[in-house]
């Protein structure tokens, strides 16, 4: 296994797929919405610790954070293969396939599907997509020029700021036709507070500490605190801003209580090689969902049963994951331009030491 696996967040990414599978294969009921939501909270979880993470052992082993490489690699591995689904979608609009139109293609391509009304069932789900991609022309700068303390203190500000905002802005500042919860300025929290965690994660201290204290009955004990912040229905926008930010901040830490006790019974199901390969096949399946869950869809009603929906859509899946994303992926990394030298404020810090980082063809998920 690679020096730079993290375990159990490929396993993680699968469980969150399978969440949102769920939801959309049942979408009538509240508990299944409940559950896609939980599922796309999850992959903000796994993506603002493992890009933070993977930013922070770059610094640590080079002395510097390459935004050029950065983005490069993001543009490898992010944008072939939701351009080939957004451009397969878009000609099945034009033959009047599918009902998919002109600007919920382009809103899907300029990263602001998330703040378009009224958009067609095969690229509603580019919202996350389109937030997560938000997440990376923000943090990256952020850590880069502010260096690891000050960019942990800013997210702690950022996070209370966004709960501030989003308890006013649920009230007075809701905008047509898109749900509140699926804009990226009431949801950063969702990224920035595993990225603080990881940050503090690269201390010694607080790794032996979250080694120790994230153990399975506290991680019981989160998880029930989360299924009970669902339970009410409650209208109030604090307490609905509350339960974003409970969220945020607990989601990261079951995620970690794995990656460091990765023995135990639910760490060694998630590191199960078919659970695995489901993780790192987790962004293809997010991308070419929507078509096959779609009822009133031309591939949604010829593909019949549960099952039959769920075979052609791991066809698909792995069609896109095998031609596409991981030889783009090669591709990126064949021709990744330099990276530039360190400066003096960029050397390694004291503190921080080598720590297992992501295995590179298990790239971050978007979702």
């Amino acid at each position: 296994m690679s020096e730079d696996y993290i375990p159990t967040l490929d396993g993680w990414r699968a469980v969150a797929i399978g969440l949102v599978l769920l939801s959309h294969s049942a979408r009538s009921s509240a508990v299944a919405e409940h559950l896609g939501f939980l599922g796309v909270a999850l992959f903000f979880g796994i993506s603002g610790y493992l890009i933070c993470t993977k930013l922070l052992v770059e610094r640590e082993r080079s002395g510097t954070i390459s935004l050029k490489r950065f983005y490069w690699r993001r543009g490898f591995r992010i944008l072939p293969a939701s351009l080939i689904y957004l451009g397969v979608i878009g000609l099945l609009g034009i033959l009047a396939i599918e009902r998919v139109k002109g600007r919920d293609v382009a809103s899907g391509i300029f990263l602001f599907s998330n703040y378009l009304s009224d958009k067609d069932w095969d690229v509603n789900h580019f919202w996350s997509l389109s937030m997560e991609e938000h997440f990376y022309l923000i943090w990256p700068v952020l850590l880069a020029t502010l260096g690891n303390r000050h960019a942990r203190r800013t997210a702690f500000v950022c996070i209370a700021g966004i709960f501030l905002w989003r308890c006013w802005a649920l009230n007075h500042f809701v905008l047509a036709g898109i749900p509140t919860l699926q804009r990226t300025d009431l949801r950063l929290d969702a990224f920035f507070a595993p990225c603080a965690l990881a940050i503090l994660l690269r201390e010694s201290l607080w790794r032996e500490r979250a080694t120790r204290w994230l153990s399975p009955v506290i991680v019981v004990a989160l998880v029930a605190a989360l299924a009970v912040l669902r339970i009410p229905h409650i209208s109030s926008a604090i307490f609905s801003s509350f339960r974003q930010l409970a969220q945020a901040c607990i989601l990261p830490l079951i995620i970690v209580s794995t990656v460091f006790r990765p023995a135990t019974l639910f760490g060694r199901f998630l590191e199960l090689p078919p659970v695995r390969w489901v993780g790192r096949v987790s962004y293809s399946i997010y991308l070419w969902q929507m078509p096959f869950f779609d009822r009133n869809g031309w591939l949604g009603s010829h593909t019949g049963s549960v099952w039959l929906k769920l075979a052609a859509l791991m066809a698909a899946a792995s069609l896109s994951y095998y031609l596409i994303e991981r030889p783009l992926i090669r591709l990126g990394r064949k021709h990744e331009p330099l990276a530039s030298p360190p400066s003096a404020r960029s050397l390694p810090q004291p503190s921080a030491q080598r720590e297992p980082q992501a295995n590179p063809l298990a790239d971050e998920p978007s979702a």
